[in-house]
């Protein structure tokens, strides 16, 4: 739907509102609010096309991250264990030596991390970092975490370090917690100006040693993204959030070519993927892209966009549910900007986002996010801002109506 027709929808919807009179439900909540962002097509006209070998990668293969121009790490949730896969030809095989992957421990040695995404450091050599949502050995309870593995010897991998986050990210149930995960370096965020939730601009000095970055953490039932800081001493603390407009996120990625923050969804929203730019210190949704052909039905879990070689760049999917026996799907784009390709336009605004505690210790209280609608007129004939303003008061009596999504899928 074009951005003209969406927004006479809107002004329709609110002009209705306000001649209801009292009692009527107010659909708008706040007169500064981020225009819709607009929803484009995948930009390369090709099917997605499988990639790898049938029944080379089992099932539950969840989280992706590129290793290089040629390598992907991969993890499986259960049991949890890591991949390393290179590409040979048209296919992704299990790296020499890697086998069908390497069992996850515990920094106590006990196996069981329920191993949902994975990424790596700039400046940390042969580690890893894994996003686990639950111990498989006790899966009621969540046992949210990053783990860093040290990827550099033979046998199970054991975690050299763990940071819990239960206490600190605002989470449900025992399934529903960590499904994404990327890093970001601290001199790219400092470049585009990040805010803290404060307001005040990102220092990493004030931190104390950290991993040199944050990791954003893509929480399943929140839709939301966390920008959290992993001390070296153990602790955290998160210092940004970002919401997606997803109905589930189940991995994200930093495109650090294009300045592209990238959290997918998979078959409960079609496959959908919200891509985000930093505008005013935020990151904001830039726009939602569509998927590949055939990939709206999928149980994409993972997601990987490789650097740039000959004016392009591979993404690849991976199907926890191994739809077919096929584990990894990949597509291809070009070497630009998504958005700034497909638009020719900026990014919106940020929206406002509701405060909450920066304790590394203390949960985060959740949000509430209210519908809101435009303040402008885009010239196309939109309802002026002072009007919806003005008929505010007359609807004071409304009552909000919330829409329940259906999941159409579980998962590991």
């Amino acid at each position: 739907m074009d951005l003209q027709l969406r927004h006479r929808r809107r002004t329709r919807l609110t002009a209705r509102a306000l001649s209801l009179g009292v009692g009527a439900v107010l659909l708008v909540a706040h007169p500064l609010a981020a225009a819709t962002p607009p929803s484009i097509p995948w930009p390369v006209d090709a099917p997605l096309r499988v990639a790898d070998a049938t029944g080379a990668l089992g099932t539950n293969v969840s989280g992706l991250a590129h290793d290089g121009a040629t390598g992907l790490w991969a993890v499986r949730d259960g049991p949890g264990a890591l991949l390393a896969l290179d590409r040979t030809g048209t296919t992704w095989t299990p790296r020499a030596g890697w086998g069908d992957g390497r069992a996850l421990q515990y920094p106590d040695g006990h196996a069981g991390p329920d191993a949902e995404a994975v990424t790596t450091v700039a400046g940390d050599p042969g580690a890893v970092y894994v996003g686990a949502e639950r111990d498989n050995a006790d899966p009621s309870r969540p046992r949210n975490s990053v783990l860093r593995f040290d990827t550099t010897g033979q046998g199970a991998l054991r975690a050299t370090k763990e940071w819990r986050l239960d206490a600190l990210l605002p989470l449900g149930a025992a399934n529903t917690g960590i499904e994404g995960l990327a890093w970001i370096a601290d001199d790219a965020l400092v470049s585009v100006g990040l805010r803290d939730r404060s307001g005040a601009l990102y220092r990493p000095a004030d931190l104390g040693p950290h991993r040199g970055g944050l990791f954003v953490i893509g929480v399943e039932q929140r839709a939301e993204l966390f920008l959290v800081a992993l001390l070296d001493d153990g602790s955290a603390s998160v210092i940004a959030t970002a919401s997606t407009g997803l109905a589930s996120v189940m991995d994200v990625q930093w495109d650090a070519e294009h300045r592209e923050l990238w959290a997918i969804c998979d078959n409960t929203c079609d496959g959908r993927m919200a891509v985000l730019h930093p505008v005013d210190g935020s990151f904001t949704v830039a726009a939602e892209v569509q998927p590949p052909n055939g990939a709206r039905s999928l149980n994409h879990e993972g997601f990987a966009r490789l650097p740039c070689r000959d004016a392009q760049t591979l993404v690849v999917w991976s199907d926890d549910a191994a739809t077919n026996r096929h584990a990894l799907r990949e597509s291809t784009l070009p070497c630009t900007p998504v958005v700034g390709a497909e638009l020719g336009t900026t990014t919106p605004s940020a929206p406002a986002t509701t405060a909450r505690p920066t304790s590394t210790t203390g949960t985060v209280a959740p949000s509430d996010a209210t519908t809101t609608e435009s303040n402008t007129s885009d010239g196309s004939g939109g309802v002026p801002a002072t009007a919806l303003v003005a008929g505010a008061a007359v609807l004071l009596g409304g009552a909000a109506a919330a829409a329940a999504v259906t999941r159409r899928r579980s998962h590991g």
